[in-house]
């Protein structure tokens, strides 16, 4: 009993000992690696971007090996990238590739100054059997982000009991200007105050076009409503202009109108209208008419 406790116990350690030595004489051996089946990681499958700006497309892989990624659309019958090469006619796509640790590689699908017409459905595919597939859905929305700007238009030339109306249009910024304010000639203008009660202001969005639109009315124009006139944005952009009132009963003109340079008979009398007379009779009588016609 004892002699079969002792072989048990020494066939284990001989076989060790055996592959030790093995080891320490063949140290560079090598040995058979099972490769690991490729794996998508976890990344958003719903992305929006507005238009105008880059939309990105997130595909992260683990295990990729020696196999590669490509990009296509779903609705599409081309591949748009295959590895870092960009096979669609549309220069606005490309692969923006990146090896992590963890034996994890990016390969995300850029698409630059994106449009609605790029929406949809994606897929990031690896070219191996299997169908490694993952879809990622694009949405666009609009307009694209401009730089804040506003413009102030509005009638220059008015007579004293006409109306002024001016509007005043700001745009751009990553969102619709919150509010408008109205100065003249350095003043704010409060339309609550007395000295402000003709004015009227009118506030409204234009979704379409991205804008805060404010309009200032005054229905019947007093001489001292002459002056500049400026509105600012909350984005802190500034648009002037200069009103004129003119007195109804003076000899001002207003800008793009002329003088009437009339050539009746009443305003440029006789020599004219005597010169055509004595042409007319000269036709029917063949003689100058006598003194006493």
């Amino acid at each position: 009993m004892m002699l079969r406790v002792s072989v048990m116990v020494l066939v284990p350690l001989l076989w060790l000992s055996t592959a030790e030595q093995d080891m320490e004489e063949n140290p560079y051996e090598t040995y058979t690696y099972m490769p690991v089946d490729p794996e998508f990681l976890d990344t958003p499958q719903n992305v929006t971007f507005r238009e105008g700006g880059s939309a990105l497309l997130p595909c992260s892989i683990q295990h990729l090996g020696t196999k590669r990624v490509a990009w296509r659309r779903v609705d599409g019958d081309e591949f748009l990238t295959i590895a870092d090469l960009s096979w669609a006619e549309d220069t606005a796509f490309s692969v923006q590739n990146e090896k992590l640790k963890g034996d994890v590689s990016e390969w995300n699908l850029v698409i630059d100054k994106v449009t609605p017409l790029h929406a949809g459905m994606y897929e990031c595919q690896i070219t191996a059997r299997g169908g490694y597939i993952r879809h990622i859905r694009l949405n666009v929305v609009g307009p694209p982000i401009t730089e804040p700007a506003i413009s102030l238009s509005g009638t220059d030339f008015v007579e004293r009991g006409e109306a002024i109306e001016l509007v005043c249009n700001a745009t751009g910024g990553t969102q619709i200007a919150e509010d408008i304010d109205w100065f003249k000639d350095g003043n704010i203008i409060d339309t609550s105050r007395r000295r402000h009660k003709g004015i009227v202001i009118l506030k409204y969005r234009s979704l379409k076009e991205g804008a805060l639109v404010s309009k200032l009315c005054i229905d019947h124009a007093e001489m001292d409503d002459a002056g500049t006139y400026v509105c600012r944005s909350s984005y802190n952009q500034l648009g002037d202009f200069v009103v004129n009132v003119l007195a109804a009963d003076s000899n001002n003109v207003k800008r793009g109108t002329h003088p009437s340079n009339s050539t009746g008979c009443r305003t440029q009398f006789q020599p004219q209208c005597l010169r055509l007379l004595l042409c007319c009779w000269l036709l029917l009588y063949g003689t100058w008419p006598s003194c006493g016609w």
